[in-house]
Order: C-alpha cells, then sequence, then structure tokens
C-alpha cells in the first residue's frame, strides 16, 4: 500500500510492519516481518514490477525477530545488504564478521531454525547519518532503536515506538505526520 510517493507499507505481515522505499535507482527495505515473511515481501516487490535484485539495501530499527526475521534469505536472494546500528550487533573475531544481536537472545547458530539463525550485518549505521535514500534518510538512534526520518517527505519511521500496553498500533499516515510533527516541529 502506497502511503506516499514512493513509499509503500508491506500488506499482510502480522505482528510487524516492513515498509518498501522506491526510487528509480533502487529499492530499500526498512525492517521486514517475522521470520517466513520474506515471501510477502517479495511478492509486494514482484507486484510493483520489480525483481529482488532491485532490493539494494535492508535498514533494520533494531534486531528483535519481529523485524529481522527473513532478513538472512532477503540478503541472500536479492545481493542487498543488511544495515543496522552498532549496538545491535555483536562481533565474532573468529571470523572478523557481525551479527545481528538482541539481548536475552538465545545463542545465534548456522542452522536455518527460526530465532536461532546467525544473520550477517553488512553495514552498520550511527546517530546522525544521513543515508542517500529518497533526498536524504537520516538516522535517530534512541535507546533500543533507531528512528529513519525522510524530512522531504514528513515521514518517520519509528520501529517499535508507536506501541500501548504492549499491543500493536497499526501506523497509519495520520499517526505518521502526527509523530512527526511532534518530534520535529518546523
Amino acid at each position: 500500500m502506497e502511503i506516499r510517493p514512493g513509499i509503500h507499507q508491506i500488506p499482510g505481515l502480522k505482528c510487524s510492519n516492513a515498509f518498501l522505499l522506491v526510487e528509480d535507482s533502487g529499492l530499500t527495505l526498512i525492517d521486514g516481518g517475522l521470520p517466513g515473511d520474506g515471501s510477502k515481501v517479495l511478492n509486494y516487490i514482484s507486484r510493483l514490477g520489480h525483481s529482488p535484485q532491485d532490493l539494494q539495501r535492508i535498514i533494520l530499527t533494531h534486531s528483535h525477530p519481529d523485524h529481522s526475521g527473513p532478513m538472512k534469505e532477503l540478503s541472500r536472494l536479492s545481493g542487498a545488504s543488511i544495515t543496522i546500528h552498532r549496538s545491535d550487533t555483536r562481533y565474532r573475531a573468529k571470523t572478523g564478521e557481525r551479527w545481528l544481536h538482541y539481548p536475552g537472545q538465545p545463542p545465534a547458530f548456522d542452522w536455518n531454525l527460526p530465532f536461532f539463525r546467525r544473520i550477517p550485518v553488512h553495514e552498520t549505521i550511527k546517530d546522525g547519518q544521513v543515508l542517500r535514500v529518497m533526498a536524504g534518510l537520516q538516522v535517530l538512534h534512541t535507546p533500543g532503536s533507531v528512528r529513519l526520518h525522510l524530512p522531504e517527505h514528513g515521514v518517520l519511521f519509528t520501529g517499535d515506538m508507536l506501541l500501548a500496553n504492549y499491543q500493536w498500533i497499526s501506523p497509519r499516515w495520520n499517526e505518521f505526520k502526527r509523530w512527526t510533527r511532534l518530534l520535529f516541529p518546523h
């Protein structure tokens, strides 16, 4: 569902949200849902007339499995890099690689089991960084997550910030607009 020109919310995900930023130069995915949601992401990309290889970058607001579930498969199928804040990663000295990590996570193995997979990280982001996505995607690090702000489009991707009593609030455009005005008054 296109919520703003070039900004899509991927439909059909449960307990999570994923957004696709569509530009002539390629696609950027923000979060991806639970393990098993990768086919929904790929089907939506296909419905827009794109191939998996058009997906260039996957940006995660944080490493919880309801946001990062299908990342390993999506990255493998598309060649997209997985990007996240450094605090959501762990370093593996033996290989010199980083992978997703969150507090309380069971040990990650190279097994193909949901919640136990080691998911590689290709790029880390930091607070204040502006990514070359849709005229500037600003990274705002807050404890436990990053927020991603598209000031030119009046959109703020909040990860789990819009939670009430541990229930999901579906992020509709009016809520994005309201949060953007509260957090970034002009």
